[in-house]
């Protein structure tokens, strides 16, 4: 991963994580309603992997708000 690469990981974990808290959601809880392990959400949240497009979107169905601020 590229250094911009890893800084937008960063940030888009910290938009997950924001949105993740304004829902009053646990990671666990995330993490199985988007059907993903716990252990992949924890590290896309700290931005410590990157996202395919398909986990981007099974996480905006769990996760609106995070959806919504990248189709503004």
């Amino acid at each position: 991963m590229t250094e911009k690469e890893h800084q937008l990981s960063i940030l888009i974990g910290e938009m997950i994580r924001s949105a993740r808290d304004e829902l009053k959601l646990t990671q666990e809880e995330v993490a199985e309603l988007a059907e993903l392990s716990y252990g992949h959400f924890g590290r896309l949240e700290r931005g410590e992997r990157s996202m395919k497009l398909y986990t981007f979107l099974k996480l905006g169905d769990v996760l609106p708000f995070f959806e919504i601020r990248f189709t503004r």
